[in-house]
């Protein structure tokens, strides 16, 4: 795993990458920066995951009408998907889940924290 302390807009993604971002719900642009990151990965999957139930129905709903992107709730520190699964994961904030982002992220995928 590899990770980079850079902006994520950086970054080129493939069509076919499979990106994780937590958190994704609240005010800070969470559901807005997985609507841009499926438009930049249209053969792939953007999870955004949240530990607030109201922030992804939220999230599913602003995002309604976008087919390769998807929010789900995050019952405690573990993230609902099987090793290895994602290319790429943006965190926000890495406290929580770092452990987790390491299981989930596929060999030589990387973790890209945001900066502002």
């Amino acid at each position: 795993m590899r990770t980079y302390w850079l902006r994520y807009k950086e970054i080129k993604f493939g069509e076919h990458d499979r990106i994780l971002v937590f958190p994704c719900g609240g005010d800070d642009g969470g559901v807005a920066l997985c609507r841009e990151l499926a438009a930049q990965v249209p053969l792939g999957l953007v999870v955004g995951i949240d530990p607030s139930d109201d922030a992804i129905r939220a999230a599913r709903y602003a995002a309604r009408d976008i087919d390769n992107v998807m929010f789900v709730w995050m019952d405690g520190p573990e993230i609902p998907w099987r090793d290895g699964f994602f290319t790429h994961a943006i965190l926000k904030d890495t406290a929580p889940v770092l452990d987790e982002i390491h299981r989930v992220l596929a060999e030589g995928g990387q973790l890209i924290t945001q900066l502002d």
